[in-house]
């Protein structure tokens, strides 16, 4: 019977997974060294797969790591947790 029950039971999203692919505003530019981004209304600190992303641009949540965004292009996917 449990097990019927967690079957109807909808999967709850962890904190992390909700924010993988989240398209972010760059508040100062990041580099693979950082920057700011904002996120659902709050600054994250920030760092780019690839290249200087400037601010005032756009980029996509790819990865998070501890209190850090890892962003990339608003085409680039973010990884599967």
């Amino acid at each position: 019977m449990l097990a019927r029950l967690n079957k109807n039971t909808p999967e709850n999203t962890t904190n992390v997974a909700a924010l993988l692919g989240q398209e972010v505003e760059v508040v100062q530019a990041v580099t693979a060294d950082g920057g700011l981004v904002r996120l659902e209304g709050d600054i994250w600190s920030a760092r780019s797969t690839l290249g200087t992303i400037p601010a005032g641009g756009k980029a996509r949540v790819v990865e998070i790591d501890g209190a850090t965004a890892i962003v990339g292009t608003i085409q680039e996917q973010p990884l599967l947790p």
